[in-house]
């Protein structure tokens, strides 16, 4: 009798051994999927990252364009101005000379 106790008893723990390594087992794998899952989507939010930074990058360069367009349209605008304005300086000058030439005559 002692040793059938024995024996129940040594199939017993060896079974509840077996149950605890396959749930160990189990919870191994599971552990897995969830880590291969939280894997998949890091890399699904690191691409979508990437792509949001490229489309924010290609706005960034086309407004850089645009800006250095305007710059550039506003430099020669300036430079037509100033040439008008130099120009309109010279015609004042010359109008000057020539009342002053006027007056001369005038005073003679």
């Amino acid at each position: 009798m002692k040793s059938s106790t024995l024996n129940y008893r040594t199939n017993t723990s060896n079974k509840i051994s077996s149950i605890n390594s396959t749930i160990n087992n189990l919870s191994t794998l599971t552990d897995l999927d969830l880590i291969s899952e939280t894997n998949k989507n890091s890399i699904i939010a690191k691409q979508e990252s990437i792509k949001s930074q490229e489309l924010n990058l290609e706005k960034q360069s086309f407004n850089l364009e645009n800006s250095k367009k305007l710059l550039a349209e506003t430099i020669k605008t300036y430079e037509l101005s100033i040439v008008s304005k130099e120009n309109d300086i010279s015609s004042k000058k010359t109008n000057l000379e020539i009342l002053k030439l006027n007056l001369e005559d005038l005073l003679e």
